[in-house]
């Protein structure tokens, strides 16, 4: 597969749509130089210049796994963390949602989650699972496991039309060009009108999130405000590191949402203003790396636990 190029260039922030974008970071990852900004309006910070929608659909279905997981197919490591995830992410399901007849897994890897899940409401009459995955590989470990797996949205839909009671998608949004959308249109063609998402991403202030499969890096502030203006309403939020532990801080935001009943006016996000503790926060961790960041919090948390210890 040729190399990504970042030929793509926004001007404008995709949430807020302020032209107000200033460098936030650059890092290498893969061998190919990222260069993320900061909305001064909102927060979002994204990576600019992108790569083209076709480049991303073709190294997720040739190279993501390999560069990340070191195989095409699904490793026993991989699988391993990923029914950790699930074990997690449907226990949290469950303690908040009763019924649920149906579950859309969006990026669902080897079908943990969908497992999961299934096996949580699996006395409901009549409920059903389906998966969307890209890899080939994965659609087809899935199959060995009884689960419908689409390799996307517009290949199930063209087949059926039905909406779901749950959509997941765990560590995707943070992957999409388009996430502002791509949430509207799940919204509106996808999610039944009393159906919730859960959403799970890496967290800014706790996961080295600047990596080459990565678009947009959230923090609390800027994954409600994209949820908000997709129109949604949060449920539920979490800061957390499950299924690893991490002494930066919580790796991972999970925030489970509800479809708005009504439409609303055009989105309006909340400033984060230079003066805030907040934006500040944001700027200071740019100014050493993040990795950097991370391994001095680690290092002084491994000191205070040999001080407790003595």
């Amino acid at each position: 597969m040729p190399p990504l190029t970042a030929s793509v260039s926004l001007r404008s922030c995709p949430l807020c749509a302020k032209q107000k974008l200033n460098p936030f970071s650059r890092h290498s990852h893969a061998g190919t130089d990222l260069r993320y900004v900061i909305c001064r309006t909102c927060g979002l910070v994204l990576l600019s210049p992108r790569f083209s929608e076709a480049d991303l659909a073709r190294f997720y279905q040739e190279e993501y796994r390999k560069m990340y997981c070191g195989d095409a197919n699904p490793t026993r490591r991989n699988v391993l963390e990923q029914q950790a995830r699930a074990g997690h992410l449907s226990n949290l399901v469950k303690s908040k949602i009763t019924t649920l007849t149906s579950h859309l897994d969006i990026g669902c890897s080897a079908g943990e989650l969908l497992l999961a899940v299934r096996s949580s409401y699996r006395e409901i009459p009549g409920f059903r699972s389906v998966g969307i995955e890209p890899s080939d590989a994965h659609r087809t470990w899935c199959a060995q496991t009884g689960l419908a797996v689409y390799s996307s949205i517009q290949d199930y839909q063209s087949r059926c039309s039905d909406r779901f009671d749950l959509v997941t998608l765990s560590h995707v949004l943070e992957h999409l060009p388009e996430p502002l959308k791509f949430l509207r249109e799940l919204r509106s063609t996808t999610i039944s009108e009393r159906g919730l998402l859960l959403v799970e991403v890496p967290n800014l202030f706790g996961h080295k999130s600047f990596e080459i499969a990565h678009c947009f890096c959230f923090f609390e502030k800027t994954l409600s405000d994209m949820l908000t203006a997709a129109g949604f309403k949060i449920v539920f939020s979490k800061l957390h590191s499950i299924p690893h532990g991490n002494m930066a801080g919580p790796l991972y935001i999970t925030v489970l949402a509800a479809a708005e009943s009504t439409e609303k006016g055009p989105f309006k996000a909340s400033p984060v203003w230079w003066r805030t503790v907040q934006f500040k926060r944001l700027m200071w961790t740019t100014r050493i790396k993040l990795t950097q960041f991370h391994k001095i919090t680690r290092r002084f948390g491994r000191f205070l636990k040999r001080l407790a210890k003595a």
